[in-house]
C-alpha cells in the first residue's frame, strides 16, 4: 500500500508567464503510476511534464509546470494514481478495478504577488492492488518500460526548464532596460534644471541692449 504526496501543495505562477517545480513522492511500499489532468480550456495556457509516469517509494519525482502569458485566474491540476501492477504501462487506461487516488493541486496565476501556502504538502489517500483485474504481457520488463517513459518526456522537461531560464533572462533584461531608461530620464531632468539655472543667471546679470 502507498499514497502519493506533492510538495508544494499549491501552484503559484505570475500570469505573465513562469515555471514551477513540484516534488511527487510515493509514501509506502507500492510503486505508483500517475496521470496529470487539466481542463481542456486551459491547454493553451499550461504545459506539464511529465504528464504521466511512475513514482517509486524512496525516489522523488519532479513535476514541472509552465504557465504561458495570459489573464490572471485560478484553476486546478488533478493528479490521479494507482498502485501499479507489474507490467503495467501508464500510457494505457488505468487497470480495471483499480483503487484510484487523487491529488487536487490549486493553480493560481497571479498579477500581484504570491500568497502564503498554509498547506505545504498535499497527501492523497492510500491505495492498494486489491481488486485489480490485470494480466501482464509475457516477458514484460518493468525497468525497460520505466526507462522508455522517462526518455519519452526527458526532452519535454528540458524544454520546460529552458522556458523558465528564458523567462528569467527576459525579466532580467526588462529590469535592466527599465533601470537604464529611468537613469537616462534622471540625467535629462538634471540637464534641464542646469539649463534653467544658467538662463536665470544670465537674466540676473543683465541683458545686452
Amino acid at each position: 500500500m502507498s499514497y502519493l504526496q506533492c510538495t508544494p501543495a499549491m501552484i503559484q505562477v505570475p500570469c505573465s508567464g513562469g515555471t514551477t517545480t513540484h516534488i511527487l513522492e510515493a509514501i509506502g511500499t507500492e510503486r505508483l503510476a500517475f496521470k496529470v489532468k487539466l481542463k481542456q480550456k486551459y491547454y493553451d495556457l499550461y504545459r506539464v511534464s511529465p504528464p504521466l509516469g511512475f513514482v517509486k517509494p524512496g525516489i522523488k519525482k519532479e513535476l514541472f509546470l509552465r504557465r504561458l502569458p495570459g489573464k490572471p485566474g485560478n484553476t486546478k491540476l488533478v493528479v490521479e494514481y494507482i498502485a501499479s501492477p507489474n507490467g503495467y504501462d501508464p500510457r494505457r487506461p488505468f487497470v480495471e478495478g483499480a483503487d484510484i487516488g487523487t491529488l487536487g493541486l490549486r493553480v493560481r496565476a497571479y498579477s500581484d504577488k504570491r500568497i502564503p501556502d498554509k498547506t505545504p504538502t498535499l497527501m492523497g489517500k492510500v491505495v492498494t492492488k486489491a481488486g485489480q483485474k490485470f494480466t501482464p504481457s509475457p516477458g514484460y520488463d518493468d525497468l525497460k518500460l520505466e526507462t522508455e517513459i522517462d526518455a519519452l518526456y526527458k526532452d519535454k522537461e528540458k524544454a520546460v526548464k529552458a522556458g523558465r531560464l528564458s523567462r528569467e533572462k527576459e525579466e532580467k533584461e526588462e529590469k535592466e532596460e527599465k533601470e537604464e531608461k529611468e537613469e537616462k530620464g534622471k540625467e535629462k531632468a538634471k540637464g534641464k534644471v542646469r539649463e534653467k539655472d544658467e538662463s536665470s543667471s544670465s537674466d540676473d546679470d543683465g541683458k545686452l541692449l
